[in-house]
């Protein structure tokens, strides 16, 4: 490893977050490019790093699974995160797989067949659109988010990823912290925040 798993979660506040629709359920993802199991493109789950970083190695994707206790594959909380074997997974995804009832999609109305408890819409393109419509706070609230956290932990409450949190700054000229501003926080250094009007 060219750094520990503590070393790279603390730089996540620079990393670059998305979201994956798998199955009928979405991921986060962080583009970490030096992880020995990232992808072609750089991205590896947001969920098997909380674990890798709790245990300080690699999870083998062969062997290893993480499950979600709570059926929720959003939150990575780590209490609701649970690392099992490839066996134990399968089991406890057969048991959960439930017939359930047809509902209707939260986005376009059209009834279908979920996969899981945990699903919202009927497809990709419609969990695509529900992100985009996300119900932003008003700029004088986005503001104080960005400037009493990181763009990283803002984008996760809000559940979008951290490149749409940035557009939104910069749509209604809300400024962001300079480079090294949440270093000198997190050491305890004196530091300025701005009294940002917005119109």
């Amino acid at each position: 490893m060219a750094k520990t798993h503590r070393e790279f979660h603390k730089g996540l506040k620079q990393m670059s977050f998305c979201l994956e629709e798998k199955n009928g359920k979405r991921y986060w993802m962080v583009r970490y490019p030096n992880h020995k199991y990232s992808r072609k493109n750089g991205y590896v789950y947001y969920h098997r790093l909380v674990l890798e970083n709790k245990f300080n190695r690699y999870l083998d994707p062969s062997k290893e699974r993480v499950w979600f206790e709570d059926g929720n594959t959003l939150n990575t909380d780590m209490a609701n995160l649970r690392l099992v074997s490839v066996s134990e997974h399968r089991s406890l995804a057969s048991k959960s797989q439930a017939v359930l009832e047809p509902i209707k999609c939260a986005m376009c109305g059209e009834q279908f067949q979920p996969p899981s408890s945990h699903s919202l819409y009927c497809s990709q393109r419609c969990a695509h659109w529900a992100q985009e419509r996300t119900k932003w706070p008003p700029p004088e609230v986005l503001v104080r988010m960005v400037w009493r956290m990181p763009t990283v932990s803002v984008a996760l409450r809000l559940g979008v990823s951290d490149k749409a949190v940035e557009k939104r700054c910069k749509k209604y000229d809300i400024p962001k912290p300079p480079r090294g501003y949440w270093q000198k926080h997190d050491a305890g250094k004196p530091i300025f925040e701005p009294k940002v009007k917005v119109e």
